[in-house]
């Protein structure tokens, strides 16, 4: 039985830019395809600053979060700020948005609903992740421990 390599800082550190830049990708094609101000009908007018699916696509940051805090567990605090900051900034920007456009009535503020409703599960994936790879490692570590046994006392 080969041993495991042991995870790098540097590896840690390069998942973490990965996850920003995917999370940060995300946010970006969100507002990037945005509708934006549409008329549909006379003095009726549709406004839409940031396209809900890509927002919604940020429910898949829990997967490389997981799998980071997984191989990383000393690092599952930062894959989780990684994955959440781009998704607290796009709020803001449609909020700046909807602001410059004239439709600032303040509704534009729940959009900060969504990254609050997605923090625990970030946090959740990231702990989990984190826990899981602890309960591997412990039994790796007393299957090695029962072979040695077995091999020294038992012949």
């Amino acid at each position: 039985m080969s041993e495991r390599r042991a995870p790098s800082p540097t590896e840690a550190l390069a998942l973490m830019l990965g996850i920003l830049v995917f999370s940060g990708g995300l946010v970006a094609l969100a507002l990037a395809t945005a509708k934006g101000v549409t008329q549909v009908g006379p003095t009726s007018y549709e406004a839409e600053f940031s396209n809900p699916v890509w927002v919604w696509a940020g429910m898949l940051l829990v997967v490389p979060v997981f799998l980071a805090a997984w191989r990383h567990p000393d690092f599952k605090g930062f894959f989780a700020l990684a994955a959440l900051i781009p998704q607290y900034i796009e709020p803001a920007v449609e909020m700046q948005r909807y602001a410059a456009v004239g439709f600032g009535e303040g509704l534009p503020a729940l959009g900060f609903l969504w990254p609050i409703m997605l923090t625990p599960l970030v946090i959740w994936a990231a702990i989990r992740g984190g826990s899981r790879r602890a309960a591997v490692q412990t039994a790796e570590f007393n299957n090695r421990l029962n072979a040695r046994w077995e091999q020294d006392f038992l012949g």
